[in-house]
């Protein structure tokens, strides 16, 4: 608690004061801070269960100040007193609040103060905070303007109490907060108001408690400190003389300032080709490398707890050893064995930001036609955030990088099922055609794969089947829907047409095409025959113009030799 001398000389009137009386006023003090330390103390319910970024000193949900630890004191000019009161803030306010007046008639100068006895270990804990009405006027219509030191008093040697005399083994942190029609540490009037106090704004104060390691670090020795909180003291300290009078409740220690809204978190994912032919295209056995990066809005809580974790997409191995991260610890994708990512970021402060990398392996064994990845950060104060793609106006979307496309390949033979044996495609046989897609390895899936095959109209279609997807003939054609080929699949169709010679020509020509939405029209190719696109052709026998000419010479010479023949034998 800060000298109280250095009070007095704020003003005329404190001047007045002896440094006998500052003295006597210590006694007091002193002697009611050694008596708070016998009473009862009764935690509250809410203290149980608690978050574990929030230890609550006291909620006042008691009613009952003097039977849990309160404590007052009169001061050098005044003095007050407090009380359970029911107006309580809108949050954390429950049914009942802590009501204290306090004055002097006019004087200004320490009217007194009032504290409770709480021990509390405050590992990890980064703020102090409490909810404060403070009225604007007092009964003769004064405005209310005064400072309220805090202390928070803290054993250093482990024995669990402040001993009077002090023993010079204990400290003392102050914050002296103004409280006035226009603030700053909170507005006279101004209704109900959360303050958060860093601990890191708390001065050493040796004039009351003169001891210790200079250091608020108030940890039990359980816990690795050399002492706990025992006692939170509020002194007030009138500016112009006019009465105080304020409502508190739910005195709380935090490590994140609740005064703040809430973490805002966004986390973008990124890919560049790291070792390949640089085009953007994942090749099978190149090297791409994500970049994510999270980050956390300017004058918001600090995000607490933060992990991220990733997989990888199935065409694609991790590098197991290449995560790296700018805060934290890698806990998983660094080991033997790890096929995921994951890190412990810890706290990611206001207007923070850290990044994170790791490579994958492109292995293309899977159905897909790009790599996705995507991966999510979660926190104990904020809502799971998920890796957005910043190439792409959709929101939280995932990062997509396009794998090798498609490789499909057609082909088509022809078997001639000779019903006679005489090696001449004859009228009524079959012709079986084979038509086969395949689609090459560690390439991307060919989507939509539609395959149309026109009827030669020297044939009627006699029947087909497929290994995928459905077919159907029409008048001039079939057509095969086969959906999807995966990378190193193929389809089979085998189509069986009857010979009619229905039309002219010497062949029957069969040649198909194969489509979808991911590739290039391909045309069917007769492996039998050199080049990359050949028809199937099957000769079945015909006659030109002149053959017919020919064959009528032959048929009449025929017929006359034969009709001289029969001359002969008859005479």
């Amino acid at each position: 608690m800060k000298n109280l001398s250095s009070h007095f000389l704020k003003s005329i009137e404190r001047k007045s004061y002896t440094f006998n009386k500052i003295n006597s006023l210590f006694s007091l003090l002193f002697l009611t801070l050694v008596l708070s330390l016998t009473l009862p103390l009764a935690a509250s319910a809410s203290e149980e269960n608690l978050p574990p970024a929030t230890l609550v000193f006291d909620d006042m949900e008691h009613g009952n100040p003097f039977g849990n630890g309160w404590f007052t004191f009169g001061g050098s000019v005044g003095g007050g007193g407090i009380g359970p009161n029911v107006q309580v803030p809108p949050m954390d306010g429950g049914v009942f609040s802590l009501e204290t007046g306090w004055g002097s008639g006019g004087v200004p100068g320490f009217f007194g103060g009032f504290g409770r006895t709480n021990l509390l270990d405050l590992l990890g804990m980064t703020h102090f905070n409490f909810w404060i009405n403070p009225d604007g006027v007092d009964g003769l219509g004064r405005n209310q303007d005064y400072t309220i030191e805090i202390n928070l008093q803290e054993d250093d040697n482990g024995d669990d109490a402040i001993p009077f005399p002090p023993d010079g083994n204990d400290d003392e942190f102050q914050y002296n907060l103004v409280i006035s029609p226009t603030g700053p540490g909170a507005i006279a009037g101004g209704g109900w108001q959360l303050v958060s106090i860093p601990l890191a704004d708390f001065f050493d104060d040796n004039s009351f408690l003169f001891g210790g390691n200079g250091v608020l670090d108030a940890v039990s020795t359980g816990n690795g400190g050399n002492g706990q909180l025992i006692n939170v003291v509020f002194a007030i300290i009138s500016n112009n003389g006019a009465d105080v009078t304020f409502r508190t409740d739910y005195w709380f220690f935090s490590n994140f300032d609740p005064t703040l809204p809430p973490p805002d978190v966004v986390a973008t994912k990124t890919d560049v080709e790291l070792i390949g032919n640089l085009d953007g295209i994942a090749d099978q056995g190149e090297t791409y490398q994500y970049t994510v990066t999270i980050s956390n809005a300017d004058m918001v809580q600090g995000a607490m707890d933060v992990v991220f974790a990733s997989g990888v997409d199935p065409n694609s191995t991790l590098v197991v050893g290449s995560v790296t991260t700018s805060q934290g610890s890698v806990t998983t994708g660094n080991t033997t064995g790890d096929a995921t990512v994951a890190v412990d970021i810890g706290t990611l402060a206001s207007n923070g930001s850290i990044t994170i990398t790791y490579d994958v392996l492109v292995d293309i064994q899977n159905p897909g036609t790009e790599l996705t990845c995507q991966g999510s950060v979660t926190g104990s104060n904020f809502s799971t955030v998920n890796t957005d793609d910043p190439d792409t106006p959709a929101p939280d979307d995932a990062t997509l990088t396009p794998l090798t496309p498609p490789d499909v390949s057609f082909t088509k033979t022809a078997m001639h099922i000779d019903g006679n044996g005489d090696g001449i495609v004859n009228a009524g046989e079959v012709i079986q055609f084979t038509l086969i897609v395949s689609n090459a390895p560690n390439v991307s899936t060919a989507l939509g794969v539609n395959v149309v095959t026109p009827v030669d109209p020297n044939t009627v279609v006699n029947g087909w089947s497929t290994t995928q997807g459905t077919g159907m003939a029409g008048m001039s054609d079939i057509t095969f829907n086969l959906g999807d080929i995966n990378s190193g699949s193929s389809a089979t169709m085998v189509i069986d047409f009857g010979v009619t010679f229905g039309g002219t020509g010497g062949s029957i020509v069969c040649q198909a095409t194969a489509s979808g939405s991911n590739f290039p029209d391909v045309l069917s190719d007769d492996p039998a025959i050199p080049g990359d696109t050949d028809p199937t052709i099957i000769g079945i026998p015909t006659l030109s113009h002149w053959g017919i000419i020919c064959l009528s010479i032959l048929l009449m010479i025929g017929g006359l030799l034969a009709f001289k023949r029969r001359e002969k034998y008859a005479f």
